[in-house]
């Protein structure tokens, strides 16, 4: 046997061909150490170089490695008994001789385990195993780079550490779980990469990694290699439940950091800026969007390309850890829009990630919606990541909670479908049952790993249950957005107000279906887009009659059960309507009226909070008294707020363009009532037409009620009056 055939043995020209090319399915069974019974080779695949030398640790030759073939493949003996033997390799180029380590030499690392957990659909923080982890091996210092993609022909990790050379780092697969792994030695923090997926069909495709912790700006959009960054230091955390003021202001980042002009901001000056006014506001939580990071711009995140990584425009991992940590010290909640519904299925995304679909369900009828496709909910890996990517917001940044929005388009297999496009499942039935499944799964988790946190669902149709227990058939949500709430109480108050009386119902509704679910109020982006125009816009009428309308809507809002979140803007009545990647155009909050909306909408949050019977029983129909429902002629309503503790605060509305001098309301109790608010006061711009500073009851039956007070009733307006006490006190 001659030289280059000893050297060869073991290899045949279709390994040494597809090595060469760049497409063996198996690297680490050609490269790297073997034993063949007598002798251990080493063979390394390095191309453009002249030569390869395998050297130990101080640079002395182990073995002069010979030429396999001229394109970079180099084989030698060893001789030692070490299956896995420390060696370097000493490159010789044109442009000079350099050492460096052989990635092959190193054993595949991911435990058992790991791998069974993930196919399982059970690991806790597949993010630690998942994508890039920098680590030591044996002495050697690198990053094991791991990706799920069973049906890929073959994967390698390309980046700045080996020149997005697509040959050099092809991975080992474990194919009982479908997942690529390979330690590339001398990899750090900050270098970018990319996985190189070749299909079934032999096409190679470069995909960023579903687990990258860290991504950069467009571009290109790359992963980028980070070290974790250790949890946000522990703190008293808020109540947020059920019976707890919860008032959400939702803000567009991108908005808010372009409007620092020229220099953009970061998460530095995103905090010094953003978190002053909202304290100011009075505001218990923020809710931001977009967080992770996308590609498309003008959807907010709603088809998110990096599910565990910050967008890179506001800068690193760690100014949003610094972001949270003084959100919190000023006591303040931070809420995440998080999706779990569509995503993009460019490169960038995770469409046909490894040329099958994998991430998306497999029949055509069940994958796209909205031109995106949709997750395949039912398999078990799939779930395990975005469960894990919720998790890992909530957990590694301290986040308060998420809003899941879109739900429609997974609960309902035939949304936005045509007849003959949608499979109904087994029972005949439009609901997508693996989706439902899935969203019980995932509060079920939620509420194990972190329950302080809260989880809100937008969801636009009467699907029931959305926020009772899955143990009792519901998904689990702490609350659902009351959209039918909105519309109608937006429907009725963009009529004029000398048309309302024959509208009523349209305002009275809400009310009397606030418990159905635990809702939360919520004007939202969604309906302040360019095409719906801004709160201010919807509001009928001229000057004076406009703020007159917006102020009575606020404070109907924030009297109403349910908790309250209110978008960016509308806090000072904007004209303008919201516009993604436009600066938020805060011009008008000092100007004449709209200075007097925020001055309400901050007496509307102190008032919340510090009354307990205006959030306490928010979501239970214990909390809510109808007093008067159906004067229709004067277009007004009254109702009374309770708390568990006794305290009671008479809500008063006229919704009308007529001053009523004389207004009578029945009281639930005889005694005092003092005023704690009223839309028309001075300090809000109002005509200062308020009345009396407090309520004395008459014996007097009113509204089905023994006793009753009479009281003057502005146009446009709602007070509200604090049960303080009894005629016997």
């Amino acid at each position: 046997m001659g030289h280059m055939e000893a050297i060869a043995e073991g290899l045949d020209a279709w390994s040494i061909e597809s090595i060469c090319r760049g497409e063996h399915p198996d690297p680490f069974s050609v490269l790297g150490p073997h034993h063949d019974g007598k002798r251990l080779w080493i063979r390394v695949w390095q191309p453009g170089a002249l030569q390869v030398n395998a050297i130990d640790s101080v640079g002395h030759v182990l073995s002069e490695l010979s030429q396999l073939d001229p394109r970079g493949l180099f084989a030698g003996v060893l001789s030692t008994d070490d299956t896995r033997p420390a060696y370097r390799l000493s490159v010789l180029r044109e442009q000079g001789t350099q050492e460096l380590e052989d990635p092959y030499r190193f054993a595949p690392l991911l435990q058992q385990d790991d791998l069974a957990a993930w196919s399982a659909g059970q690991h806790a923080k597949p993010w630690e195993i998942f994508g890039a982890q920098l680590c030591d091996v044996a002495g050697t210092s690198g990053c094991l780079f791991s990706v799920w993609a069973p049906n890929a022909r073959r994967v390698a990790v390309t980046g700045d550490f080996n020149r997005w050379d697509t040959s050099l780092h092809a991975m080992y697969l474990h194919r009982d779980a479908g997942i690529w792994e390979i330690f590339v030695p001398g990899v750090q923090a900050g270098m970018h990469y990319r996985f190189d997926i070749m299909n079934w069909q032999g096409r190679h495709e470069q995909h960023n990694d579903p687990f990258a912790l860290e991504v950069s700006d467009s571009p290109q959009f790359l992963s980028v290699v980070t070290r974790h960054v250790p949890r946000t230091a522990a703190r008293a955390l808020m109540p947020a439940g059920a019976e707890s003021a919860v008032s959400i202001y939702e803000l567009d980042l991108a908005a808010w950091q372009t409007a620092f002009g020229p220099t953009q901001g970061n998460w530095t000056t995103l905090a010094a800026n953003v978190l002053p006014c909202v304290q100011s506001l009075g505001f218990t939580h923020i809710c931001l969007l977009p967080l992770s990071s996308h590609v498309l711009e003008g959807i907010q995140g709603l088809r998110s390309v990096d599910r565990f990584a910050p967008a890179p425009r506001f800068g690193t991992p760690e100014g949003l850890h610094h972001f949270v940590a003084e959100a919190h010290r000023a006591g303040i909640g931070v809420i995440m829009d998080w999706s779990a519904t569509l995503f993009p299925s460019d490169q960038h995304g995770l469409g046909h990630f490894d040329g099958t679909h994998l991430f998306e369900h497999p029949c055509p009828h069940e994958d796209f919606v909205h031109a995106a496709p949709r997750f395949n909910y039912g398999r078990p890996e799939v779930s395990n990541y975005l469960m894990a990517s919720a998790l890992y917001w909530l957990e590694h940044y301290d986040l308060d909670g998420l809003r899941l929005h879109g739900l429609s388009a997974i609960l309902y297999n035939d949304d936005a479908r045509p007849a003959g496009e949608w499979i109904p499942h087994g029972h005949s039935g439009l609901e997508n049952l693996d989706a439902i499944h899935f969203l019980q799964s995932l509060n079920r988790r939620i509420a194990a790993c972190k329950p302080t946190a809260i989880v809100i669902a937008e969801e636009d149709t009467a699907f029931a249950g959305i926020t009772r227990s899955a143990e009792f058939g519901g998904l689990g949500f702490h609350y659902k957005a009351n959209d039918v709430w909105l519309n109608d109480t937006l429907t009725y108050l963009r009529r004029q107000p000398s048309h309302r009386r024959f509208h009523h119902h349209e305002i009275t509704f809400g009310p009397s279906a606030a418990h159905a679910e635990r809702h939360l109020l919520s004007l939202s982006y969604r309906q302040l887009g360019k095409e719906l125009g801004a709160l201010y816009s919807k509001m009928p009428g001229d000057g004076e009659i406009r703020f007159a309308n917006l102020r009575t809507f606020l404070a109907f809002m924030w009297c109403h059960p349910g908790k309250k979140s209110l978008f960016m803007g509308s806090e000072f009545a904007t004209p303008a309507p919201w516009l993604p990647e436009k600066p938020f155009d805060r011009s008008h909050e000092q100007a004449p009226g709209h200075r007097g909306i925020r001055a309400l909408v901050a007496c509307l949050n102190r008032c919340y909070r510090d009354h307990a019977a205006l959030h306490e029983l928010d979501c239970s129909a214990g909390g809510f008294e109808w007093i008067s429902q159906d004067d229709a002629d004067h277009a007004t309503l009254a109702f009374v707020r309770h708390s568990h503790t006794g305290e009671s605060v008479l809500v008063i509305c006229n919704f009308s363009q007529d001053r009523h001098p004389e207004y009578r309301v029945g009281l639930p109790r005889p005694g005092t009532w003092q005023r704690i608010l009223h839309t028309e006061d001075a300090a809000f711009e109002g005509s200062g037409q308020v009345g009396p500073d407090a309520l004395q009851s008459e014996d007097m039956a009113m509204h089905g009620k023994p006793v009753s007070a009479c009281l003057p009733m502005a146009p446009l307006s709602v007070c509200a009056f604090q049960f303080c006490a009894s005629d016997a006190g």
